[in-house]
């Protein structure tokens, strides 16, 4: 399932409008596996969560949703009026998902040496703060849409 991510971040077009798995509980899906090495961003609604992840190059949102017994993916502009978000469009948090990438990028630079980055990743962290994010044990939080 995380291949299928990370594929779905950078493929051209929207391939896939919706997905629904159900399984056992005995297939124990950890969230840290389905997540590991995606920039996501974990929302916090009305206490239902689930995380969001974007395809820059198509401007897209992909909606991920794991509980006990399923894993749930939707896929939507990020202009579009989603039904889980009454119908609002999720553009700041398409917004934030394209600085949680510029920022992991200047990350990377900097730890190969390039330190001009730091005040622009510090700028991004404001811009971060402004918009309500969070971060528990390293994830991006944010709460309602």
């Amino acid at each position: 399932m995380n291949a299928l991510l990370k594929h779905w971040m950078t493929c051209e077009g929207r391939r896939v409008g919706g997905l629904r798995i159900h399984f056992s509980e005995e297939a124990n899906f950890q969230e840290e596996d389905l997540f590991e090495g995606l920039i996501s961003l974990k929302v916090n609604t009305s206490g239902y969560p689930f995380r969001l992840l974007a395809n820059h190059q198509n401007h897209l949102l992909l909606y991920v949703s794991l509980e006990t017994d399923q894993l749930t993916i939707g896929v939507y502009y990020s202009d579009e009026p989603v039904m889980l978000a009454k119908g609002t469009r999720m553009t700041r948090e398409y917004r934030i998902l394209e600085i949680l990438q510029r920022k992991k990028v200047l990350e990377d630079e900097s730890e190969i040496g390039e330190n001009w980055n730091k005040i622009e990743i510090r700028q991004l962290e404001e811009e971060l703060a402004r918009n309500g994010v969070y971060y528990v044990d390293g994830t991006p939080y944010v709460d309602d849409l």
